[in-house]
């Protein structure tokens, strides 16, 4: 069969997973390789990215607190257990690449290292610019240095071995076309998906249907409990009161990475009216063979906003929105030297993933519900990797 014997994850399939490499995507990545045996692998490039991001994210909440106990002690209140929780801080943030170590251990991620490249080539390439080096105009900017070592670690681990079927999951366009451009010249052969959902279909499509019918079943009986549930879940969602650009996907890092754009250029969200359920689009049931067993799903959501057009761009950190409120506020060096523009509304809706998982205990043969809890990052536990999740039908 030629499903693929390597799987490689590159900085925007990682960041993906979120701070703790869980999610019901990866999960079911796992429960594929636990089946099929291939092998994951992260270039060493990626895997600094990564790390060096989840740091920036601990540094930003040690700032933050420290802020908060700075302030306390302003107004002569006590703040020691402030200042403890930044010392605790701080120790975690000396430990982070050895606990994203010992997790990339813990979930089967082998981490490739940079092999020996010829600096007079990347330095032609960049010249010339080869992808994965930018298309820049006037040469004022030089992107594509990591990307290119992250495509020479690709290559070179899957060089002279079509018969891998070689999977790579990047939503790079730069480095999906350079790698598309050197398989010849590494006498290799690879598939590029941009996302986990992507990977997963393409790993599906190639294994046997009774396999694919397996995990259908299972994931049609999660889906089934959940439905028995729809109140509790629609409450869960409509506790989430607050939203982010990267909840709505049109700001931050993800929004330059050459997807596309849910909104068009100038236009930013004023407000966020509501947000709704739309449907459960993934589930997976594990436990079910012991008295408490949890579902993890995945919900896709609706949001109903209010965008307005501008000429002038949006300078300063990605917002926030109250849901049934406005956009909160923030101050910037050159936004204070804007002048107020006239703009123009109109209202739109955006997809939101929100991500549940419910609890059950069996009594007298049936499961009843103990506890729901829906969020915009789903924790889990590390059973996670053995959760099971199919493809949908195609008549749906």
């Amino acid at each position: 069969m030629n499903w693929p014997r390597k799987v490689f994850l590159e900085s925007t399939a990682l960041f993906q997973l979120g701070s703790k490499l869980q999610k019901p995507e990866f999960a079911k990545l796992k429960e594929r390789r636990e089946i099929l045996k291939f092998d994951l692998f992260v270039s060493e490039v990626s895997w600094a990215e990564y790390i060096r991001q989840r740091a920036d994210k601990i540094d930003e909440l040690a700032c933050d607190i420290k802020s908060i106990g700075t302030r306390l002690g302003e107004w002569d209140l006590d703040h020691q257990n402030v200042v403890t929780t930044h010392a605790q801080i701080v120790e975690f943030r000396k430990r982070v690449d050895d606990l994203y170590a010992k997790r990339a251990q813990e979930t089967g991620i082998q981490i490739l290292g940079v092999p020996d490249v010829d600096v007079r080539r990347l330095f032609r390439m960049s010249m010339e610019r080869v992808p994965p080096f930018e298309q820049s105009k006037d040469d004022k900017t030089e992107k594509g240095f990591r990307d290119a070592l992250i495509m020479f670690t690709i290559l070179t681990n899957i060089k002279e071995r079509p018969e891998d079927h070689s999977l790579v999951v990047t939503n790079d366009g730069l480095l999906a076309k350079g790698l598309t451009n050197h398989t010849d010249e590494f006498k290799t052969a690879l598939t590029i998906v941009s996302n986990l959902d992507e990977a997963i279909a393409h790993i599906d499509a190639r294994i046997s249907s009774w396999y694919r019918e397996h995990l259908l079943k299972e994931s049609e009986e999660a889906k089934a409990q959940l439905a028995k549930y729809t109140n509790e879940i629609a409450e869960q969602v409509n506790a989430i009161r607050e939203l982010s650009d990267f909840d709505l996907g049109v700001g931050g890092f993800l929004a330059g990475l050459g997807g596309s754009r849910p909104l068009e250029i100038g236009e930013s969200i004023e407000r966020v009216n509501s947000l709704k359920v739309d449907e459960i689009d993934s589930a997976v049931w594990s436990d079910k063979d012991k008295r408490e067993s949890r579902i993890l799903f995945r919900i896709r959501c609706s949001a109903n906003i209010v965008t307005s057009v501008s000429p002038l761009l949006h300078f300063g950190p990605p917002s926030r929105y109250a849901v049934g409120g406005r956009k909160q506020e923030f101050s910037s060096f050159l936004n204070a030297f804007s002048a107020p523009t006239t703009k123009q509304e109109r209202e739109r809706t955006l997809p939101v993933t929100l991500y549940g998982e419910a609890k059950f205990q069996r009594t007298n043969g049936e499961w009843k519900l103990s506890s729901m809890k829906v969020d915009k990052s789903q924790p889990s536990p590390e059973e996670m990797a053995a959760l099971l999740r199919v493809p949908q039908r195609k008549d749906e």
